[in-house]
């Protein structure tokens, strides 16, 4: 491989900013008379072998590339002078790849987030903003979405219509959703986990629909196990997609009701492999499908959009096909694949350089026309001046009384909790203290191991919760979480994961969260966390749209009918 006059950088600076990199009207002078051969191409890649998404082959020819994006793709040599930069190699090039569901605050936040996804050769991301939005309020979201525009993977967002927890659904009112909406770095509304509020026809949600169609947004809605009438219903609302088929039969039936289907795999969600076979199988049309993964942090370093690929490939489908699913077919999705999603004039020069049609894997990226090293580390935003970071608080512990229970929440799985009216063996005590420090309820939980202390303020709510067996030692780090945010864990290892950023992302690096969280998970395991994602579990204790039990501020919840089992205590601290 020859790499002339290129420098390898992981300055993210040399970006365009703007949210849609639309090009300024010199800029599609330029690239018109470089396809006219008129005027030199900033960067030509010679004699490129590329794969060609739209007519489903690999491709070969000269590549000009001016103003961040592709001007010509053909035989002839475009016009270059001594400042065309130079390209010849034999890798094989493959569009960027496209993430079109992404929760970017796991541990990890959105920064470091785009760290891992350039390492797997994802050049755009739609992201939920769900817990920033709660917690960073309109003015400062906007602000922080104009400089994840700066970074050099493509950063737009899905705004959530509702709050994923028994608080904070204030935050959803029209106006303010409206005002989202409008942005141009939003391409989505949803995921849609309150999907009950549709069903029942309740007023502000329909309106948020309503708006979002009139602008012309896509909507996702969070439709695990839904009967075919419920997903008739949410499709008659308006809703465009979901992430949520479990089964093949699962995404038959959504996409015969005209939805396009996020197949999913991740650390909780491993059922990509037989839904392929099923659609191999079936022979179910594939333009409408496309990959995710929203994995925890350890995951996600080893599980990315080319290893999804990869998969896709080896459980039979067409390799072209699984690309079109980590491209093409998002791009589509979104309405943008004028300028994203392929390797064709006027789109955006965003390429892997891969080895062959079956190693997804990039060797090296370009995104807007840039050579871009793939172990790339971006500089961190000012955080205080976004308003993000962990406010620290002083409280008298001692003041918090841990009064036992007779019921236990106990785990299905990593994310599902059912209630049993008796305290179970092996159970641990759990409370969960609301983020105004003014209320607690307490209960047991089974199947999170036995250890003597966990504390977090890592949750969909932002509360406050404690789980162990030593009151001593769970006030301790209780106190600690309250002070300064993040995870505290004293059991047979004594592990502190700090989350300076709303208490629930680290500032740290994505080598340092990967670190971490695994040193994390495997300390969980040997105290006897029955299951594989300690992290989604903390994360989701909360989340009311999980079945079947939840533990949050309003107390415990059934999350089907939200009937209140059990209520919070007062505290005076």
């Amino acid at each position: 491989m020859l790499l002339k006059n290129i420098k390898i950088s992981n300055d993210y600076n040399i970006f365009m900013i703007i949210a849609s990199r639309k090009p300024s009207l010199k800029d599609i002078y330029k690239i018109i008379k470089v396809s006219k051969f008129d005027e030199p191409a900033d960067l030509i890649i010679e004699d490129a072998s590329y794969i060609d998404i739209y007519t489903k082959r690999i491709s070969s020819g000269n590549i000009a590339i001016a103003s961040g994006r592709i001007a010509y793709i053909g035989d002839e040599m475009p016009l270059k002078n001594n400042d065309t930069r130079i390209i010849k190699n034999d890798f094989l090039i493959a569009p960027g790849y496209i993430e079109g569901h992404a929760h970017p605050f796991q541990i990890y936040n959105p920064v470091t987030f785009n760290e891992i996804m350039i390492r797997h050769g994802t050049s755009m991301v739609i992201s939920d903003d769900l817990p920033i939005y709660i917690k960073m309020g309109l003015k400062n979201i906007k602000r922080f979405m104009r400089f994840m525009g700066r970074l050099p993977v493509k950063n737009f967002w899905s705004v959530r219509l509702d709050s994923q927890s028994m608080i904070d659904m204030e935050k959803f009112s029209y106006i303010k959703i409206k005002e989202l909406l409008n942005d141009d770095y939003v391409l989505q509304a949803g995921e849609i986990t309150g999907w009950p509020y549709i069903i029942n026809m309740e007023k502000n949600m329909l309106k948020n629909i309503y708006n979002s169609q009139f602008l012309g947004k896509r909507i996702e809605t969070h439709n695990p196990g839904a009967s075919k009438n419920t997903l008739n219903r949410m499709a008659a609302a308006g809703i465009t997609s979901d992430h949520e088929a479990i089964t093949g039969e699962d995404v038959k039936t959504r996409l015969s009701l005209g939805y396009h289907v996020f197949l999913r795999y991740s650390s909780i969600r491993k059922d990509l492999k037989d839904e392929l076979k099923y659609i191999i199988d079936e022979k179910l049309p594939l333009n409408r499908l496309m990959l995710t993964n929203d994995g925890s942090p350890y995951y996600n370093d080893y599980m990315g959009m080319d290893d999804l690929i990869k998969i896709a490939i080896s459980t039979g489908l067409n390799p072209f096909d699984a690309y079109s699913m980590a491209s093409l077919n998002p791009a589509v999705y979104y309405n943008i694949d004028g300028i994203y999603g392929g390797i064709a004039p006027g789109r955006l020069a965003d390429m892997n350089f891969i080895r062959d049609l079956y190693n997804p894997e990039p060797v090296f990226l370009m995104l807007d026309g840039k050579i871009i090293d793939k172990e790339v580390k971006l500089d961190p935003p000012d955080w205080k001046g976004y308003g993000m970071l962990y406010k620290n608080r002083n409280i008298d512990i001692n003041k918090i009384n841990f009064n036992g229970s007779d019921e236990t929440l106990f785990m299905r799985n990593q994310v599902i909790m059912d209630l049993n009216k008796y305290k179970m063996e092996d159970s641990m005590e759990i409370h969960l203290i609301t983020k105004d420090l003014k209320r607690i309820v307490s209960s047991n939980i089974h199947g999170m191991g036995q250890f003597d202390a966990l504390a977090s303020s890592y949750n969909i709510e932002g509360s406050y919760i404690v789980i162990g067996s030593s009151h001593d030692l769970m006030k301790k780090a209780l106190k600690e979480v309250i002070k300064n945010g993040g995870i505290v864990f004293n059991g047979n290892k004594n592990i502190r994961i700090e989350l300076k950023i709303l208490g629930i992302m680290s500032d740290k690096h994505s080598d340092d969260v990967r670190n971490i969280t695994e040193e994390f998970r495997s300390t969980m395991r040997g105290s006897g966390y029955k299951f594989d994602d300690p992290v989604y579990s903390m994360l989701f204790l909360n989340s009311i749209n999980l079945p079947y039990y939840r533990i949050t501020s309003s107390g415990i919840v059934e999350v089907k009918t939200r009937k209140i089992i059990k209520k919070p205590v007062s505290l005076k601290i």
